[in-house]
């Protein structure tokens, strides 16, 4: 009688999830199904968190891109109107330098006697 039992559960068992040794009741399917959506869960959590640290590192980096740009067009700027204001002053000494030796040669010529 015992070992009609034994047999009579073991098919009952076999027939609610497979041979008795490899299945799961339905607590640890549960259990399983859970403990998987738990951790899928968290993954996805995982993912948006490093998907929001690339993107503000993302953002650092082109901050600190558009800074050096807007500083080396300042540079260059500043460059520029430096070097214009160089010529200007070489520009305007030689002008000075031409009026000077114009006005020495007029004095010279008024003094020399016409032939």
């Amino acid at each position: 009688r015992l070992k009609t039992e034994a047999y009579i559960n073991r098919a009952l068992s076999d027939l609610a999830g497979g041979p008795a040794a490899s299945s799961m009741t339905h607590r640890q399917r549960g259990m399983s199904a859970l403990l998987k959506e738990v951790g899928a869960a968290e993954r996805q959590r995982r993912d948006y968190s490093r998907e929001i640290d690339l993107a503000l590192k993302n953002l650092n980096v082109q901050h600190a891109a558009d800074l050096a740009y807007a500083d080396a067009m300042n540079d260059a700027r500043r460059e520029a109107e430096r070097l214009q204001r160089s010529r200007f002053d070489a520009e305007l000494g030689l002008q000075r330098d031409y009026f000077e030796l114009d006005k020495k040669n007029a004095m010279s010529t008024r003094g020399l006697p016409r032939r």
